[in-house]
């Protein structure tokens, strides 16, 4: 990775760059500051212009410092010995001034950048904060308060030397900092990086021991500062530019691969981009879809723009959402999603999904018609049974007149008659149960905004009698919420669980039992964001929790008699009614533990606040 094709570069500037130096050190020094520089300002291009979708912070950071650096070299070459562009500059000590603090500020760059590498940064502050800093330091040297580094026939300064070594210090900090960090970066960024200081190291010993700015240590410096500035540039393009392109190649092969006809539309709806199976399907290839708009190609042919669902959620910017659209032939269904494609929070157009889903829907209209038809019979043969039961239950009543008295002189005879009269009772209420049962997903009125505390007060009137019978009294908190149904199935699921509490309360609320405690129903309601929920608690006997979830099924009773009745009666379908009225209105319906002793009905419909629900 470290020696092959990313090394070409430098190694192809060490091969021109040494010949140079024979010729001219001062024109090999211009060069190869300004090569650096050069490396600098793009590393600095490419991380500023590509945070916007890479959100690197690590490369941002790193970029924004190596800009200010770049900066300070160009002043260093400037002033460099013999380059007569800066007036007044006659010797080697203010470029070698400068190039201490430019290194002092790439040493720190370096070992602060593993940990701003995972900070939230602000482009703007960031890079007025790294300016300021840089132009303080050169007003510092300009003041002529920084400290001599080069004194002409002496050399190098022991400030010079001491600050290479100290330079040196902080680079290997900086190696040991990324390191200790490492697992936050990818390992081969932090291969780049670590390269790139240790070749810095290199640099900063090679400038340690150099009497004359045009001598060889000079050069071997030049010419692995360069190497570092590049390896810093490698891992900026590495990760900022090559690496998203080659992700991006990658998600192109994917896109082919996805069996969904999937294009990418702009935010005017006009196709960018197709996949295979899309081009498969419209038989046309990627140059004759590009450029056309979506409806022309994927929607329906006898729809305008303007009627065009999809075309609709395009224009409003909808996305997420599922529609069913038929394709230009009117032969097939497809669902079609629509997905945002952004840049930071600019939108740029949509992926819009096309899932054929024409057997689904011939399925889902078969099954319809045999659930309608199935219905259907199951209310005919309802109805129809009514009948002979009817006639049983009247013939037995027939039977014990003509009888008469020897019916009461027979007990047998007279068990069997009055057998017979019940089931024939029972058989007709079971009947008209499951009528309601069949009919409760479907509404019965209109649809109104119910108020429920009213309906409550008709109800509970005309229960009066079983109240009476059962010795039970009935509590409705005052302020009910209103809820979004029809009239007829909301007063059948409170009669249902009413009488569902009186028919099996304990055995002291029965009829003819003077109650030890009476049976109390407490009936509240509140309203959530989203729905309103109703709550019908008893202090009976209540129901086990493993019985719960039982009790909501179809003929479902979990106490009989010696007739194989539930004590008080009933068919078993009761709260599967409400179950499947409330689960038709989108609901939900439990049963929860009573405060009173026995056992809460709780059920929820949805309906937003202000009604339509």
């Amino acid at each position: 990775m470290l020696i092959g094709r990313r090394a070409i570069v430098p190694l192809l500037a060490v091969m021109l760059l040494i010949p140079l130096s024979f010729f001219s050190f001062l024109l090999f020094h211009t060069v190869a500051e300004l090569v650096s520089i050069v490396v600098a300002t793009s590393a600095f291009i490419v991380a500023w212009n590509t945070y916007g979708f890479s959100r690197n912070p690590f490369l941002l950071f790193l970029g924004t410092g190596l800009l200010w650096l770049g900066a300070l070299d160009l002043f260093h070459t400037l002033v460099y010995k013999g380059m007569n562009i800066y007036p007044g500059v006659t010797d080697a000590n203010l470029p070698t001034q400068v190039w201490v603090a430019t290194r002092y500020l790439q040493a720190l760059l370096l070992l602060a950048v593993p940990w701003f590498g995972v900070r939230t940064l602000h482009r703007g502050w960031l890079i007025i904060t790294m300016g300021g800093i840089a132009l303080a330091v050169w007003a510092w040297i300009m003041s002529g308060y920084f400290p001599d580094a080069f004194i002409e026939g002496k050399g190098l300064t022991p400030f010079k030397i001491v600050s290479e070594y100290l330079i040196v210090l902080l680079l290997i900090l900086a190696g040991l900092h990324l390191y200790w960090r490492r697992k936050r970066f990818d390992p081969h960024m932090v291969a780049l990086i670590s390269v790139s200081i240790v070749a810095t190291i290199i640099a900063e010993l090679a400038f340690t021991f150099y009497i004359d700015v045009y001598g060889l240590s000079n050069l071997i410096g030049h010419l692995f500062k360069i190497l570092g500035y590049w390896y810093i540039y490698v891992a900026l393009v590495e990760y900022a530019l090559a690496g998203p392109f080659r992700l991006m190649a990658h998600a192109a092969t994917t896109y082919d691969a996805i069996p969904d006809p999937t294009v990418v539309i702009d935010v005017n709806g006009e196709i960018r981009q197709t996949n295979a199976a899309a081009r498969k399907l419209f038989n046309l290839s990627e140059v004759e879809c590009v450029g056309r708009h979506c409806h022309d190609v994927l929607h329906a042919s006898h729809l305008s723009i303007q009627d065009c669902p999809v075309c609709q959620q395009i224009y409003q910017g909808g996305t997420g959402h599922r529609i069913e659209v038929e394709d230009r032939l009117g032969q097939r269904w497809f669902e079609v999603i629509l997905s945002p494609v952004t840049w930071g929070e600019q939108a740029m157009g949509m992926v819009h999904v096309s899932r054929d889903i024409t057997q689904q829907k011939q399925m889902m209209t078969q099954l319809a018609r045999s659930n309608a038809e199935l219905q259907r019979f199951a209310e005919v043969t309802a109805h129809h049974l009514q009948e002979p039961a009817r006639r049983l239950a009247s013939y037995a009543d027939h039977l014990t007149s003509l009888l008469g008295n020897r019916v009461e002189d027979d007990p047998e005879v007279a068990f069997s008659l009055n057998f017979i009269r019940q089931q024939a009772r029972r058989q007709q209420n079971l009947l008209r149960d499951v009528e309601r049962y069949l009919a409760a997903d479907q509404p019965r009125g209109q649809m109104v905004e119910v108020d429920v505390n009213r309906l409550l007060t008709v109800l509970l009137q005309r229960l009066t009698p079983a109240l009476q019978q059962y010795h039970a009294e009935v509590e409705v908190h005052p302020a009910l919420p209103a809820v979004w149904i029809d009239m007829p199935r909301l007063n059948q699921i409170f009669e249902t669980i009413l009488e569902n509490a009186l028919r099996h309360a304990q055995p002291s609320h029965q009829e003819k039992t003077p109650p030890i405690l009476p049976l109390h129903i407490v009936i509240h309601g509140e309203r959530h964001v989203n729905s309103v929920r109703y709550t019908v608690c008893d202090n009976g006997v209540g129901i086990e929790a493993t019985y719960r979830e039982r009790v909501f099924r179809v003929f479902e009773r979990l106490q009989s008699n010696a007739l194989g009745e539930r004590d008080g009666g009933g068919t078993g379908i009761g709260l599967a009614i409400v179950r499947r009225i409330v689960e038709s209105c989108g609901g939900k319906v439990w049963i929860e533990d009573s405060y009173y002793g026995g056992c809460c009905v709780v059920f929820e419909i949805p309906n937003p606040v202000g009604g339509t629900g």
